[in-house]
């Protein structure tokens, strides 16, 4: 056992119930929580035909900066000050980051699908994609009763 757990956090939701979860998980393990959330740099809005895309203005290295923040924030909305996870914002597309960030841990958490999800295609697959190929268990939270 390599005595840490990988909770996979979704900055559109907060992924509080996984945080929560996998913040208790680690404890009664007596393992080290490591919250990951991939990001991707924000494309430019499209232009008109006639002109070229507008440039960004932040550079990667700021953007990396911002999601750090973000991630620390979420962390600490769903845990609270303080607490002990270790967060990790890697650029790049989901699935790549996860199965990396869990390549030597001994648990992945993930969020509930949103309902929206389940219906679209590619965002559908992840859990499965994750499932099978992590090198670890996985635990998918419930969704709360309606």
């Amino acid at each position: 056992m390599s005595g840490f757990i990988v909770v996979a956090v979704d900055p559109s939701t907060g992924s509080k119930e996984a945080l929560r979860w996998a913040a208790d998980e680690a404890r009664l393990r007596q393992a080290r929580l490591r919250a990951v959330m991939a990001w991707r740099a924000a494309r430019p809005p499209a232009a008109p035909a006639t002109r070229p895309p507008v440039a960004l203005s932040l550079s990667l290295a700021d953007a990396q900066a911002d999601a750090d923040v973000k991630l620390a924030k979420l962390v600490a909305d769903a845990l609270g000050p303080g607490n002990a996870a270790c967060c990790l914002a890697v650029h790049g597309p989901t699935l790549p980051v996860l199965l990396t960030a869990a390549h030597d841990a001994d648990l992945l958490v993930l969020d509930p699908p949103r309902p929206s999800e389940l219906t679209r295609a590619k965002a559908s697959l992840l859990v499965p994609q994750l499932v099978f190929r992590v090198p670890c268990p996985v635990v998918v939270i419930p969704p709360r009763a309606a």
